[in-house]
C-alpha cells in the first residue's frame, strides 16, 4: 500500500508509516504543548491532551494495515481507543503497531496498541474497515504527500484545526476542507475521532479523563461538507461520566455516533 502524507498527518506531527513484516504496521508521533486545549475560546482550567489526539496515528496504523491485507482502500466504519496512561504534553514520542486479526469479503479487524520509548502501554485500539473501491488520486498517490499554503507550526489544539472547526458546546460546527482530510478527500477518520472526544470533554470536564472513545462512521464526510457535531450527556456522574456525540450533515442525518467514557 502507498503511504500518502496528508495534512492532517502534517499537524498531528505523524511519521511516516513502516510495513513489517508478518502484516504489522507500525508510526508515531511526538505529543507536545501543540496539542494542548489551553487556547482562548476554550474556556478557563481546560487545558488538556485530549485522548482524541492520537486518532490519526491509530487510524492511518490501523487503516493501513486493513488495506495491506487484500491491496486495496478501505474506509473506517468503527474506531475504538481506550486510554490506559494519560498523554503528556512534554515532547514524548510514541509509538502505535497495529495488524489485522480478521478478514472476509467485506472487510477486515485491526487491533493495536499505544506506547512510549521505554515501553510503556499508552492506549490500545481497534478499527474495522470496509473495502472500497475507489483510491485516491493518482497525483496523490505519485507525490506521496498532500502540500498546502496554510501555516502548520500551531500552538494549540484550536489553532491546528483553524478556521474549519467552531467550538460552542454542546456543539461543535466543523467544514471538511483539506487540512482535516484523507488521502480520498473526505474528513479524516481520526480527525472526526479528536474533535469527538475534544467536544466531549468540553461539555463534561469532570470527571477530567477520557479513559474510551468509540465512534461509529455510518457516512462520508464529502469535501467542503458541513456537519455538526452535538454532545448530549447520558450520564453526569462525579466518577464516571458518559457522553453520546453525533455529528450530522446538512439534512440531519448521522454522519458519525461516537461514545466518550470519562473517569
Amino acid at each position: 500500500m502507498p503511504f500518502v502524507m496528508g495534512i492532517p498527518e502534517q499537524l498531528f506531527r505523524v511519521e511516516p508509516f513502516q510495513f513489517r513484516p508478518g502484516g504489522l504496521v507500525t508510526s508515531a508521533m511526538c505529543l507536545g504543548p501543540w496539542l494542548s486545549t489551553n487556547g482562548p475560546d476554550q474556556g478557563p482550567g481546560l487545558a488538556m491532551t485530549p485522548a482524541g489526539a492520537l486518532g490519526v496515528l491509530i487510524d492511518d496504523v490501523l487503516g493501513y494495515a486493513i488495506g495491506a491485507v487484500a491491496g486495496t482502500w478501505s474506509i473506517s466504519t468503527e474506531i475504538t481507543l481506550d486510554i490506559v496512561r494519560d498523554l503528556p504534553l512534554d515532547g514524548t514520542m510514541v509509538h502505535a503497531e497495529g495488524r489485522v486479526v480478521h478478514a472476509d469479503e467485506v472487510g477486515a479487524l485491526a487491533r493495536g496498541r499505544v506506547r512510549t520509548e521505554s515501553g510503556d502501554v499508552v492506549a490500545y485500539c481497534q478499527e474495522r474497515g470496509r473495502w472500497i473501491d475507489r483510491s485516491p488520486p493518482e497525483d496523490v498517490i505519485a507525490n506521496g504527500v498532500v502540500t498546502t499554503d496554510e501555516p502548520l507550526d500551531v500552538g494549540t489544539l484550536a489553532g491546528l484545526f483553524g478556521h474549519a472547526v467552531t467550538v460552542r458546546p454542546p456543539h461543535m460546527d466543523v467544514t471538511a476542507l483539506p487540512r482535516l482530510a484523507n488521502p480520498l478527500g473526505n474528513l479524516h477518520g481520526g480527525v472526526t475521532l479528536c474533535l469527538t472526544d475534544w467536544l466531549a470533554a468540553l461539555t463534561l470536564p469532570r470527571p477530567a479523563r477520557t479513559v474510551s472513545i468509540h465512534v461509529h462512521y455510518v457516512r462520508n464526510i464529502p469535501p467542503l461538507t458541513n456537519v455538526q457535531l452535538t454532545a448530549n450527556i447520558e450520564h453526569p456522574g462525579q466518577s464516571l461520566g458518559t457522553i453520546r456525540v453525533v455529528a450530522t450533515n446538512g439534512t440531519g442525518k448521522p454522519c458519525t455516533i461516537g461514545t466518550v467514557v470519562r473517569h
